[in-house]
């Protein structure tokens, strides 16, 4: 995720807000799993708006248990604006 913050500020919108998370289950958690999760960068795109342009950033998060049946996954998104 700090990757993700630093190639915002990079691309010249370092303040970033928090645009929501969605989570979908599949299987219960258990008592004793062992979880393991990959996040990736699913989609980024500007949009311009009333207040100007802003940066869209989606990551998706695979939530995977020790048998390897995924439990769960998360899609959260990031606002980028710029300062000013």
């Amino acid at each position: 995720m700090a990757d993700v913050l630093a190639e915002f500020t990079k691309a010249g919108f370092p303040i970033v807000l928090d645009g929501g998370m969605a989570y979908e289950f599949f299987i219960p958690v258990r008592p004793g799993d062992t979880l393991v999760s990959t996040a990736k960068v699913t989609d980024i795109y500007e949009r311009a708006g009333r207040a100007g342009t802003s940066l869209f950033g989606t990551i998706e998060t695979t939530y995977v248990n020790q048998n390897g049946d995924i439990v769960a996954k998360g899609q959260a998104t990031l606002i980028g604006r710029p300062l000013g």
